[in-house]
């Protein structure tokens, strides 16, 4: 992914997979994960797959418990790490807004690679970044 108008695009695509599809992505991301098969920075994966490959990332954010007021600019400081996009404020508060949008799909992948509802409710639950 190039710029944030790429990134914007991914979303939209991970949008309109289904929860089906995105935990087998999160499944056979987690499987490379494990045999240590690491994606680059900044493109991870075309599409979709970078979006998921990305959440899986943050991960560690829902381990440790999080607040529903925090954990969307977390979350989304960690994709936007991931994948490389320079984060300035505006770039962030567009970024958190797609996290937000498209939340419960995130916690979908999450949810694959075993995240329990208790630790995801604060995703599902959290406000619109304003």
């Amino acid at each position: 992914m190039q710029d944030i108008e790429d990134f914007e695009r991914a979303f939209e695509e991970f949008g309109s997979v289904s929860d089906i599809e995105i935990a087998q992505m999160a499944k056979r991301q987690k499987r490379l994960n494990d045999l240590g098969v690491m994606q680059p920075a900044g493109l991870p994966l075309p599409g979709p797959a970078a979006i998921v490959s990305c959440a899986l990332t943050a991960v560690w954010v829902f381990r440790k418990g999080v607040s529903k007021n925090q954990v969307i600019m977390q979350v989304t400081e960690v994709i936007v790490g991931c994948v490389g996009i320079p984060a300035t404020s505006w770039v962030l508060v567009r970024v958190a807004r797609l996290v937000w949008k498209y939340r419960k799909k995130i916690a979908a992948a999450l949810a694959a690679v075993g995240l329990s509802a208790a630790q995801l409710a604060p995703i599902r639950n959290a406000p619109y970044p304003g």
